[in-house]
C-alpha cells in the first residue's frame, strides 16, 4: 500500500474539492488503501473561501507577515480588491492571526518530530484556509450562518511544508475572541469505506462506493436540515453539506484526490436537472446528450458562482467582462464534470452549447443590473 504520495503543491490557493467519486475510487486503484478506509466529514460552510498565507521564516511575530487570500486570488487587498472585507478583518487581526499560526506549527512539532532546523514548519508559508461567513456573504439560499455578524473566519485546513494537515490533529487551533474559529465547532462525522483490502492496480468495488456515498448522503440530510455549526454558535437553520478527508493515522496521505464533498438539495444544482445522460444516451442522438448533459451542468447556481467570479476578481460585469465569465463557467464544468464528459465522450461538442446557455444568462444579468440602476 502507498503512503507517501502527497507531491508538494505548485500553488498556494485551495485545492477544488469535487463530488464526483470516481476520481477518488481512481486514486484508491492506483495507490492502495488500508481495508476499511476511514472517512472524516467536516460541516462544508456556506461562506466565500478564506486563506491566510502567513511567513514565518524571519522571526518575531512583528516580522511576520499575513497575506489574505480568496479561492481564486493570492493576494487581496483592502479596499476596491478585498473580498468582502476579509483582507481587512486579516489586517486588523494580525497578532491574533500570527499567533494562531505559531500555535499550529507548535502541533505540527509535536506530531512530527523534526530531525533539525531544516525541517522547521516556518521554512514555508503557512496556510491556514477556511471560510469566511456572516452577514452578506451568500445572500441564498438562506443557511443558519448567513446573518452571523460580526463575521467569523472558520479553519478547515492547515498547511505546513507544503502538505495538507488533517484537520482533526488542529481541531482546538481557535481563537474565538479574535473571531478566528474552528470547523470541529460543528463536529466530525466518520464513516468507513469498507473496502477489502485494496492492493495497486485493483479497482475498488462499486457496491463499497455506493454503501459509502448512501450514509454520507443521509449525513448530509441532516446538517442540511440542521447545521450543526451553527447550532453550536446558537442559529439554527440549513448547512449546506459536508466535505470528507480520509481520517489520520491510517497511513494514507490527505491529498485532495481524496477529498470529497457532499451537498444537500438546494446547494447540488446537477441534481436538481433533468433527465440522467445516461438514459438519454441510449438512443445514440449525440445531440440530446450534449443538451441533456448541458441542461443539468450549466445550472443556476454555477453561473452565479462564475458572476460572483468576477467580483471576487475585480473584473466589471458588463459587456466586457463576458469572456472572462464564459470561460470560467466552460473550466468549471470540465474540472468538476470530468467523469461524466468522458463517459459520455462527448468531446468539446458540449462547450458551444455551454456557451450560448451562459452567454445568454449573462447579457440578461447585465441588461437587468442597467435596468436597475436606472430605476435608482
Amino acid at each position: 500500500m502507498a503512503t507517501s504520495n502527497n507531491p508538494a503543491p505548485t500553488s498556494t490557493l485551495y485545492p477544488k474539492i469535487l463530488s464526483d467519486i470516481r476520481s477518488f475510487l481512481r486514486y484508491l486503484s492506483k495507490h492502495g488503501a488500508p481495508a476499511p478506509l476511514h472517512m472524516t466529514g467536516t460541516v462544508k460552510l456556506h461562506g466565500t473561501h478564506a486563506d491566510m498565507r502567513i511567513d514565518l521564516s524571519i522571526g518575531g511575530r512583528a516580522n511576520a507577515t499575513v497575506t489574505p487570500q480568496s479561492r481564486n486570488n493570492t493576494t487581496l487587498t483592502r479596499g476596491a480588491r478585498d473580498n468582502y472585507d476579509f483582507a481587512a478583518f486579516c489586517a486588523a487581526q494580525h497578532g491574533a492571526i500570527v499567533a494562531l499560526a505559531e500555535r499550529a506549527c507548535a502541533r505540527w512539532r509535536e506530531l512530527h518530530h523534526p530531525a533539525s532546523d531544516d525541517d522547521s514548519p516556518m521554512n514555508e508559508d503557512v496556510i491556514l484556509a477556511g471560510e469566511w461567513i456572516g452577514s452578506g456573504v451568500q445572500k441564498k439560499p438562506h443557511t443558519a450562518v448567513r446573518d452571523l455578524s460580526p463575521r467569523l473566519f472558520v479553519l478547515c485546513g492547515v498547511r505546513i511544508c507544503g502538505v495538507w494537515e488533517h484537520i482533526e490533529r488542529y481541531a482546538d487551533i481557535a481563537d474565538e475572541g479574535a473571531r478566528l474559529y474552528n470547523i470541529s465547532r460543528g463536529g466530525f462525522f466518520r464513516v468507513p469505506f469498507a473496502l477489502d483490502e485494496v492492493s495497486d492496480g485493483a479497482a475498488p468495488a462499486a457496491a463499497a462506493a455506493a454503501t459509502f456515498l448512501a450514509e454520507a448522503r443521509r449525513l448530509t440530510a441532516e446538517v442540511y436540515a440542521r447545521c450543526p455549526f451553527g447550532a453550536a454558535l446558537g442559529v439554527e437553520g440549513p448547512g449546506e453539506g459536508i466535505v470528507w478527508n480520509p481520517s489520520p493515522d491510517q497511513g494514507v496521505p490527505n491529498v485532495p484526490d481524496l477529498w470529497l464533498k457532499t451537498k444537500g438539495e438546494d446547494f447540488d444544482g446537477m441534481s436538481k436537472k433533468g433527465p440522467k445522460e445516461n438514459a438519454v444516451a441510449k438512443d445514440g442522438d449525440k445531440k440530446k446528450v450534449v443538451e441533456a448533459f448541458v441542461g443539468r451542468a450549466c445550472h443556476e447556481r454555477r453561473l452565479e458562482q462564475g458572476w460572483d467570479y468576477l467580483r471576487e476578481m475585480g473584473v466589471e460585469r458588463n459587456t466586457k467582462g463576458i469572456q472572462t465569465f464564459l470561460s470560467w463557467v466552460t473550466r468549471d464544468i470540465e474540472v468538476e464534470e470530468k467523469e461524466e464528459i468522458a463517459e459520455l465522450n462527448l468531446g468539446t461538442d458540449w462547450k458551444i452549447a455551454v456557451t450560448r446557455m451562459a452567454r445568454t444568462w449573462y447579457l440578461a444579468q447585465v441588461e437587468k443590473g442597467a435596468r436597475d440602476n436606472a430605476a435608482d
